[in-house]
């Protein structure tokens, strides 16, 4: 996992969804220079829980847009022989620091066949990457953007909660707590009510509420139906009103 790469993401990739989720995941394989990243695309879609045609779909888009590079086993699909990528941090934001000494390219095929997106890609050259200095006067000015159904006092009230719990959240807790909200919210959840009842409860994580939970009520409500059966069991399947009005 590469915190300073999941940091690029969260504050320069400013997209949401899917692709922002893929992103997150190929930033915690790689390490901080974005190489020994060789996914599946079978395990990139089953981490976002997406269908293996949408992932490949998204890593494609990636490529093109050179966010990834091809770096190494270009035809993939055979076992143990996975595509090897780069993620390119300077496609995120530009680095201060660009005294790097650069060294020959390697000299990519240009015709090689990409079997996984259906059309062909060339290997990218192996180029030095810049060092990951940042500018910190940039970084502390773009705040982490959160989606619009997450405010962030919410995410903050939790963070409270753990940290009252003597549990504080590392940066890579939070990051898997937003992904984890990412999917309740796919799932028509409120993340905002899973995180309320989380600190209510103590619990160290939201969860989504269960479906039999969700079907059968409150325990007022339950209690309530049980009555009214009982009620109408012993009136010979009549209601307590019914009852008054043939006794009348």
């Amino acid at each position: 996992m590469s915190i300073k790469m999941m940091t690029l993401v969260w504050d320069f990739f400013d997209r949401g969804g899917s692709e922002k989720l893929a992103m997150l995941a190929l930033a915690d394989w790689c390490d901080d220079k974005g190489l020994n990243l060789y996914p599946s695309i079978s395990g990139i879609a089953k981490k976002i829980n997406v269908s293996e045609s949408q992932a490949r779909r998204i890593v494609h888009k990636f490529i093109e847009e050179g966010y990834l590079q091809v770096i190494g086993n270009h035809d993939g699909g055979a076992p143990s022989a996975t595509r090897r990528y780069r993620m390119v941090a300077t496609r995120f934001v530009e680095t201060t620091s660009m005294d790097a000494t650069p060294s020959m390219d390697a000299t990519p095929s240009m015709d090689a066949h990409d079997p996984l997106h259906g059309c062909a890609q060339p290997l990218a050259p192996m180029t030095p990457e810049p060092p990951l200095t940042t500018n910190k006067a940039t970084a502390n000015k773009t705040a982490r953007v959160l989606p619009d159904w997450l405010p962030e006092k919410s995410i903050a009230d939790f963070k409270a909660h753990r940290k009252a719990m003597k549990k504080p959240m590392t940066e890579r807790a939070e990051a898997l707590l937003i992904i984890e909200l990412e999917k309740m919210y796919a799932e028509g959840h409120d993340p905002v009510a899973c995180l309320n009842t989380a600190i209510l409860k103590g619990w160290q994580m939201p969860y989504p509420p269960k479906p039999e939970q969700a079907r059968s009520g409150t325990r007022a409500e339950q209690i309530a139906r049980h009555n009214e059966q009982v009620a109408a069991e012993f009136l010979g399947g009549r209601t307590v009103i019914e009852a008054e009005v043939v006794n009348a």
